[in-house]
């Protein structure tokens, strides 16, 4: 009997559910191995870093783009909630004493 075979089915659905998302990771295995690994690190990371941030069209300090990411994240958010409530789409209602 393997050890699936004792191992209750919502045990097996959660661990399956883990290595999709990639919270957990198996060694040795190409599939199911930590994506981080085989990242450059340390002095490696350092030398390609200008070369890969030009490639890809961003600054080296990424300060700047954090700052535009958090302007455009603001408002659209401000945008949706000033939308929200002449939006069809959206409801709120109360189901068994919480909002949903």
């Amino acid at each position: 009997m393997s050890i699936a075979g004792r191992i209750p089915l919502p045990v097996l659905e959660q661990l399956q559910a883990a290595l999709k998302r990639r919270d957990l990771f198996v060694a040795p295995s190409e599939k199911w191995a930590d994506p981080r690994a085989k990242l450059l690190q340390g002095a490696a990371w350092e030398a390609a870093r200008p070369q890969v941030c030009h490639g890809l069209g961003h600054a080296t300090d990424a300060t700047a783009g954090l700052d535009t990411l958090a302007r455009q994240l603001d408002a659209s958010y401000r945008r949706t909630a000033a939308y929200l409530a002449s939006n069809p789409f959206v409801r709120v209602e109360r189901v068994k004493g919480a909002t949903r």
